[in-house]
């Protein structure tokens, strides 16, 4: 686990999958730190990365711009993004800027932990 004041990311792998949790808040300090951890795995075509919201406290434009980078940074690497277990505030949050449009999540994402797939 890496973490910068008041963030932290956990990776694991399974296979062709990586997982990358963020816990903590999103925000201006945490970009850099969020977005290395995409940069850091090794992403190839037809991988799968999901990234886990489940224990984030906290996401402000700056977490939403840093989710929209790492989305288009798995993107670029022709792999599948995945989005899952978005607490109802961020959820909420998501839906309010349009930014669950842009991820593909569907209308019950939110009681569904916000999971949505992108290739």
């Amino acid at each position: 686990m890496t973490t910068v004041r008041g963030f932290a990311t956990r990776v694991s792998h399974q296979g062709d999958r990586s997982v990358i949790k963020w816990v903590g808040e999103a925000d201006l300090a945490a970009a850099p730190r969020a977005k290395a951890s995409v940069a850091e795995l090794e992403i190839g075509p037809g991988g799968v990365v999901e990234l886990d919201l489940g224990e984030l406290t906290f996401m402000d434009s700056t977490g939403i711009r840093t989710l929209l980078s790492v989305k288009a940074m798995v993107e670029e690497a022709r792999a599948t993004f995945v989005l899952t277990g978005a607490p109802l505030a961020v959820w909420r949050l998501l839906e309010i800027t349009g930014v669950d449009l842009v991820l593909g999540l569907g209308s019950d994402a939110a009681t569904e932990g916000a999971v949505g797939t992108s290739t």
